[in-house]
């Protein structure tokens, strides 16, 4: 998958190409985009727009197991709790299930720190709409111009966002997860049975060729 290519730091951010692509940021972490300091200003961009959205709004983050992972979720956070905005923390958690959750908690945003099958090295955000779907161009458009413009663009919130770390709406997950692939399950369960009575059965037919065999080698005294 394409990345954004490293940017000097003393580069006017108007000549930055689009930080979104086809399935959210991608691109090396500790490397423009994805660096501490302009992952907090990304921060910063979604929490305002948030707050644009819901007079208490709540965004749900997990992340994936990249060791930078931690680094970037950090710098979001600081950008979001800046704004404000509280975050609903899951931690390690699947790019479905933060979709899932956003929708079914009513959040007013998702946002997953990941890049998939991108190479180790890299990372991504992907931030999802409060329906739980992949954010519109028009807002990624927005995040990038607040992202890249002048902090006065952004207002004064007073005191800070919370963060909450959880782990109980992944029940919530599980359960849909079951509800979706329920019957595929109890298929999968059926079959596995009949594969057990099956092998008892040959293991059966084989212990008793073996008796056959072993009373065989007894009578010609092999």
């Amino acid at each position: 998958r394409r990345r954004l290519k490293s940017q000097p730091q003393n580069q006017p951010m108007t000549t930055h190409p689009r930080l979104f692509g086809t399935d959210g940021i991608r691109a090396r972490a500790g490397h423009w985009p994805l660096t501490p300091e302009f992952t907090l200003r990304l921060g910063r961009a979604i929490g305002h727009l948030a707050r644009q959205r819901s007079d208490r709004p709540v965004i749900i983050m997990g992340r994936d197991t990249r060791r930078s992972g931690h680094m970037l979720e950090s710098a979001l956070l600081a950008g979001l709790m800046a704004q404000g905005v509280d975050v609903m923390l899951l931690d390690e958690f699947t790019t479905p299930g933060v979709s899932f959750l956003t929708a079914h908690m009513r959040a007013t945003l998702g946002i997953v720190v990941s890049a998939s099958h991108n190479p180790y090295w890299d990372n991504g955000i992907k931030v999802f709409d409060g329906s739980g779907f992949k954010a519109s161009d028009e807002l990624e458009m927005q995040i990038e111009q607040l992202a890249l413009g002048e902090e006065r663009d952004w207002h004064d919130n007073g005191l800070p966002g919370a963060v909450r770390l959880t782990r109980a709406p992944e029940q919530a997950y599980v359960g849909h997860l079951l509800r979706a692939f329920g019957g595929l399950l109890g298929g999968l369960l059926r079959l596995l049975g009949a594969l057990c009575r099956l092998l008892c059965l040959l293991c059966g037919l084989l212990g008793g060729v073996l008796i056959l065999l072993s009373r065989l080698c007894g009578l010609l005294r092999l």
